[in-house]
């Protein structure tokens, strides 16, 4: 068995196992191209939206015509509307066509992969998950951006406030190191900071 194929197969599995996909459309945009560097920007706003979505798979597919393409949308959610897709790159009265419920996930998975592994086909595929999102946002917040950079104070680019909401969840290998760099740097004038 091809490379290819033993991924996708697992990619199946996976897909089948860890989530549970109850919605599928097409997006096809009508005035924009869709490809892989652009997708994120696209997708990512409608799992931001308040809607329930709690993840999203997509596969993009070329048309016929190479100039344009299409994506395949698989939703985890308990409902969905065509204007839970609104955001202001999407208009899902013209964009959003044959959103209905998935009656057999591994039927679905399997017509989606029919094409995978050949690069004329299918442009790109991903996943974006909500609880990440949310994840990268918090972090965000707490890492803010230093408004003036002064050597050592990057303490100073922490929100105290918010640290000890989100506490990383191998933050005690993350101690461990730092107290192994204080003890055995080469250099004894450099101090890791410990949190």
């Amino acid at each position: 068995m091809s490379d290819t194929r033993t991924y996708l197969k697992g990619l199946q599995r996976w897909l089948v196992r860890d989530f549970s996909f109850n919605y599928a459309c097409v997006y096809r945009p009508k005035k924009s191209n869709i490809n892989g560097m652009n997708a994120l920007n696209r997708f990512e706003p409608i799992l931001k939206n308040d809607n329930g979505f709690k993840s999203m798979f997509y596969v993009i597919e070329s048309d016929r015509y190479r100039g344009s393409a299409h994506a395949h949308l698989f939703i985890e959610s308990e409902n969905a509307f065509p204007n839970d897709f609104k955001t202001r790159l999407i208009n899902p009265k013209r964009e959003i066509l044959d959103l209905r419920p998935i009656q057999s996930i591994e039927a679905i998975t399997r017509y989606v992969q029919k094409e995978m592994g050949q690069e004329r086909f299918v442009r790109n595929h991903g996943l974006i998950v909500r609880q990440q999102l949310e994840d990268e946002a918090l972090m965000k917040l707490i890492h803010r951006e230093p408004s003036k950079y002064k050597k050592g104070v990057e303490a100073n680019d922490i929100n105290k406030q918010l640290i000890s909401v989100f506490e990383h969840p191998n933050k005690k290998h993350h101690d461990k190191a730092i107290r192994f760099m204080n003890t055995f740097s080469f250099n004894r004038l450099v101090k890791f900071p410990s949190t």
